[in-house]
């Protein structure tokens, strides 16, 4: 297998924070999965449209890929094993989320936050791009695209959110929390996404800051960085 984690940043991220997230991947990648940062000037949607179309082939030869955010970190050792467990096998994994400002029958979709799965997954789906539409948001399509298929879905819950949302000034929902599916925990800045257990625990996976563009949340997300590389395992 070959596989690779990439994650996509702006200009507007400074380089302590993408330094803060590299060293927490290495801590917490035993099988030491290359990863690549890439800068963009392009759409965080076209970038991903870009390297799942071979805009990268010619530096990094993959087969399946991890897209994990900037502001987005594993939380223990077993994150990256499982995430491209699921992948190998076919199926694409994501962190659960939904587009709460589109009506589409409350889609659940795995965001491009921490989402993973093979090159020939990608290619059976019909290449389908990240571009939101008027059915879904950034990645979106990907997950739609499994619809009538034998592809298996994988979405990892929000276990806890650590501070309510900023609200954009075009949103209508000013709720201090962004919505899943009905009967579905909600999440905010801050979310650990994991899986459920049998006795009713969660394994967290997925550390994911959101809206690192705002206020002071990229500070925020570099000492959550610290503290997790403060941990001893």
């Amino acid at each position: 297998m070959k596989p690779i984690i990439v994650s996509i940043y702006m200009d507007n991220i400074d380089k302590k924070t993408i330094g803060l997230q590299k060293k927490v991947v290495l801590k917490r990648n035993p099988s030491n999965i290359p990863q690549l940062h890439l800068g963009t000037v392009m759409s965080h949607a076209d970038t991903i449209d870009f390297v799942l179309r071979g805009g990268i082939d010619q530096y990094v030869d993959w087969d399946t890929i991890m897209f994990l955010d900037i502001d987005a970190i594993p939380l223990n050792k077993q994150t990256f094993e499982f995430f491209f467990k699921e992948a190998y096998a076919g199926g694409l994994i994501g962190n659960a989320q939904r587009s709460n400002h589109i009506v589409n029958g409350q889609h659940m979709f795995a965001a491009p936050s921490a989402f993973a799965l093979s090159r020939k997954t990608y290619e059976k789906l019909g290449k389908p791009s990240a571009v939101p539409n008027s059915r879904g948001d950034v990645g979106e399509e990907i997950t739609w695209a499994l619809d009538n298929t034998d592809i298996p879905l994988t979405l990892l819950i929000p276990i806890s959110y650590d501070r309510p949302v900023i609200r954009m000034s075009w949103e209508t929902d000013k709720s201090p929390t962004w919505k899943l599916a009905d009967g579905y925990p909600h999440y905010g800045v801050g979310t650990r996404f994991g899986l459920d257990i049998d006795d009713g625990e969660s394994i967290p996976l997925i550390y994911h800051n959101f809206q690192i563009f705002h206020g002071d949340h990229q500070t925020y997300f570099q000492n959550v960085c610290e503290q997790e590389l403060s941990k001893q395992e």
